[in-house]
């Protein structure tokens, strides 16, 4: 079995080590951080520009046919920059979501459309858009704003009615209080959604892809002991998450009249039945 790299591949990942290195660099990701969403619409756009944004999709469905080892090569490289781009959960699964569970029109002509993704606090909705001025990965996003309860459902209903294609619904105080209108809300409105939190996998969300909580908060607890012990919070280096965990609700999936592709059920750290 031959595992070096395609001419392609390699292409691939020089072309990415290129991009990352002149736009990753220290100062740069710490002003990425401060931007509205946490990321960089930028870096996100020359992403787009190199065609990452279809790199999972089949042709037939408006993607450049990449498969496992493509993505691989791109989450390595985005992930030896600690990249803050949504990349996994907007393209690689949302997507996927999408593909599986979005309807006959949104499938071949929208699944090039790029994913627009927002995850500061009281943003919760992704949605492809399908403006037909919008040309294929063009990178550009359009955030839901949800500030109380009652914004959800109308928020979700407008979205559904201007085109929306699938959900991905991030970590955050309000949408995880609210998080069973959510999952019944994406259900009746039959949009494929994503969930940053087990907790909505578990309420009967499709899926749900995040850091492990029990770990991060055993960590914390780890460290405040380090603390009280006498280490100086300044010679503690910042950490982040190493842990996630991929739930699948297979009942929901059953629910929905599809079938979870055998590599996210593989991928699965756990299949709600």
């Amino acid at each position: 079995m031959d595992f070096e790299y395609t001419e392609e591949q390699r292409l691939l990942r020089e072309s990415l080590d290129r991009l990352l290195g002149d736009g990753y660099g220290f100062d740069m990701r710490k002003a990425y951080l401060t931007a509205p969403d946490g990321f960089s619409a930028a870096m996100w756009g020359r992403y787009a520009e190199l065609g990452l944004l279809g790199l999972p999709f089949a042709e037939e469905h408006g993607g450049f046919g990449g498969g496992g080892v493509e993505t691989m090569v791109v989450m390595e490289a985005l992930g030896r920059v600690i990249a803050l781009e949504p990349y996994l959960a907007a393209v690689v699964l949302a997507g996927a979501a999408l593909k599986l569970a979005g309807s006959a029109a949104q499938h071949p002509g929208n699944l090039n459309c790029p994913l627009a993704v927002t995850h500061s606090a009281c943003y919760f909705a992704v949605r492809v858009l399908t403006d037909p001025d919008t040309p294929p990965n063009a990178g550009a996003y359009r955030p839901i704003e949800v500030r109380a309860p009652e914004d959800i459902a109308p928020q979700l209903e407008a979205s559904k009615a201007a085109g929306a294609g699938g959900l991905a619904i991030f970590e955050d105080p309000l949408t995880l209080s609210q998080r069973s209108e959510i999952v019944a809300l994406a259900s009746r409105l039959s949009l494929p959604a994503i969930y940053g939190y087990r907790e909505f996998a578990v309420a009967g969300g499709l899926m749900s892809y995040g850091t492990d909580h029990a770990a991060q908060w055993q960590r914390g607890a780890e460290i405040v002991d380090l603390i009280l012990k006498g280490a100086k919070p300044a010679d503690i280096p910042v950490e982040q998450p190493t842990k996630f965990e991929l739930v699948v609700n297979l009942k929901t999936a059953k629910a929905s009249n599809f079938t979870m592709p055998p590599t996210i059920m593989i991928s699965a750290d756990e299949v709600i039945e």
